[in-house]
């Protein structure tokens, strides 16, 4: 590893981070997910690869059939992930990165997200359509949206779904499809992130900061950065969360939204994420490279 590349981590103010590894794919990055339980991290690049990353940032699985992958969930277990391949195509994969099974959608697929323990998933259509399955691939529940959601993901301590559209929306079901709240924010969304039991629930506001909900959709306030947040990553428990910004701007923040670490970055935030204890998050961008920095 060049260390000298880095060199940027030093420019910025607060407590300084470890860059702990660093990995490039072989192509522009696509997504990537950590999941929060076994550390292991996947990486899909725009050439079909898909990389499982081990703790440390080690290759320990590798496919290279995964060509025009849209959208990638991983559950936190580390034992079976999703993939959007094409417009409506969804695959289920194992640890292994072999697949176990393929199914076509009627509509383009926007989003998708795993239950923590590898045990549900949920698809969202373009048609507001948004399905709940089995990893056996048995189809439970289908509710419907007045927008089409762009972002999802599944709460650790209770069998919840939350999910935003682009244009302004948040809202929050039950694995059984119940709707249990929804609320509109006054700006696009880039991205959204969640505390394992949803007691906060942030959302990245590309004009007006980043909103925050508890697991009841009532807003407890806003954190503010310099710039338009785009992409944002939290800790399992209200303790740490990573923010980048359109401008160029990369920041750590506490639970109360004070600056832990705020840098410059030499290019642009594809996605982040952040490690269950909060003691750091991996970042990566549209180039390829992925980092994992870490404090204490």
């Amino acid at each position: 590893m060049n260390n000298s590349q880095f060199e940027w981590l030093k420019q910025g103010r607060g407590l300084h981070p470890k860059l702990s590894w660093s990995f490039a794919t072989d192509a522009p990055l696509r997504h990537f997910q950590l999941a929060r339980e076994s550390g292991d991290l996947l990486a899909a690049d725009e050439s079909g690869g898909l990389h499982r990353l081990d703790r440390r940032g080690q290759v320990v699985a590798l496919s290279r059939g995964y060509q025009n992958l849209r959208a990638l969930a991983w559950s936190d277990s580390g034992n079976v992930g999703v993939a959007a391949i094409g417009e409506s195509r969804l695959c289920l994969f194992d640890r292994t990165l072999e697949v176990e099974w393929i199914t076509k959608f009627p509509d383009e697929i926007l989003a998708v997200a795993i239950e923590p323990f590898g045990n549900f998933i949920a698809v969202a259509l373009a048609n507001g359509h948004n399905l709940i399955y089995t990893v056996r691939k048995k189809r439970l529940r289908e509710f419907v949206t007045v927008r089409p959601l762009s972002h999802l993901q599944f709460l650790a301590t209770e069998r919840t779904l939350i999910g935003a559209a682009e244009y302004g929306l948040v809202c929050c079901h039950q694995l059984n499809g119940t709707h249990l709240w929804s609320e509109k924010v006054m700006s696009n969304i880039g991205d959204i992130s969640a505390t394992g039991d949803g007691g906060r629930i942030f959302v990245a506001g590309f004009t007006i900061g980043v909103p925050v909900f508890d697991k009841h959709g009532e807003s407890v306030g806003s954190y503010l950065v310099e710039g338009s947040p785009n992409r944002l990553a939290s800790s399992y428990r209200m303790y740490r969360f990573a923010v980048s910004t359109v401008e160029g701007h990369l920041y750590w923040l506490d639970n109360e939204g004070n600056i832990v670490w705020a840098c410059e970055v030499p290019e642009d935030v594809a996605q982040l994420q952040c490690s269950a204890q909060g003691n750091g998050f991996v970042c990566g961008f549209h180039s390829g490279r992925i980092i994992r920095l870490d404090w204490g």
